[in-house]
């Protein structure tokens, strides 16, 4: 059994169209229809690792074909040693360390700035909601158009989750203009943020706090014995943001990924 909380939630998040299988030694996760989904194709170790040439001869194995590799650790809190970091880092590999948050029944809620409004994300909506994340992607590095049909690929599957009950996506609204967006997953044990995200010119005016606010509601009178969690890197600047709203630190699950792009 998967012993990290957050990883489990990604995996409630994938459920349907997520393949797992176990190894002695590791997770295999595999999304055949989505093979730029990088953290959907990966290998997840259950041991610290003592040769890091097999766990990537390991990820090699099941993805010969891959241009990405992601491996990460079920292990809660792992701190990967300095040696073996910069392993990974002389072969192009990042190494991630991302903090999973949660949040109670009770966090901060704020209001939208005068002039902006929420609602959930409308059929209409989901071509400028694209626009929005691949606007972001470039602002992170990922320029290369195989990006874009990643994103397409990927909430196509996510409107099939929403249309099966199973989550729902908030924008908050300038006009027509979407300004900021999130994804929230449930079932009834967790419930998991998804591409937490505001518009470049609309930071720093509290939209994300409400926004924030309005998908854990909603959630919340869904499943209300389901822990809420959000994930972020260790030291970004959106952990300030999710720890004014209340959300409080869980666990860090430690990775390593080589990007397709």
């Amino acid at each position: 059994m998967i012993r990290s909380a957050g990883i489990r939630s990604d995996l409630m998040v994938m459920r349907g169209f997520t393949r797992v299988t176990e190894h002695p030694d590791y997770y295999e996760f595999h999304t055949p229809d989505e093979p730029d989904f990088w953290y959907g194709n990966c290998i997840v170790e259950k041991m610290p690792p003592i040769d890091p040439a097999a766990v990537l001869a390991r990820f090699d194995q099941h993805f010969p074909t891959s241009k990405h590799a992601v491996m990460c650790w079920d292990i809660p809190d792992f701190q990967m040693a300095e040696g073996t970091a910069d392993w990974f880092r002389e072969r192009d590999f990042s190494v991630e360390r991302d903090v999973f948050l949660s949040g109670g029944r009770d966090i901060n809620r704020f209001d939208l700035p005068d002039g902006i409004t929420a609602r959930p994300i409308g059929a209409d909506d989901w071509g400028q909601l694209i626009d929005a994340q691949q606007a972001i992607g470039v602002e992170l590095g990922f320029a290369d158009a195989t990006h874009r049909s990643y994103l397409e690929s990927r909430n196509a599957r996510r409107r099939d989750q929403i249309a099966r009950g199973e989550g729902q996506w908030f924008g908050a609204f300038d006009g027509d203009l979407l300004v900021a967006d999130m994804g929230i997953f449930h079932d009834q044990d967790v419930a998991r943020y998804q591409a937490v995200a505001t518009h470049i010119d609309y930071r720093g005016r509290g939209i994300c706090a409400a926004l924030l606010g309005i998908a854990h509601e909603w959630a919340i009178k869904r499943a209300p014995d389901a822990t809420v969690l959000i994930a972020t890197d260790v030291t970004g600047s959106a952990r300030r943001v999710y720890e004014r709203v209340g959300f409080k630190p869980f666990e860090v699950i430690t990775s390593v990924m080589r990007r397709a792009y």
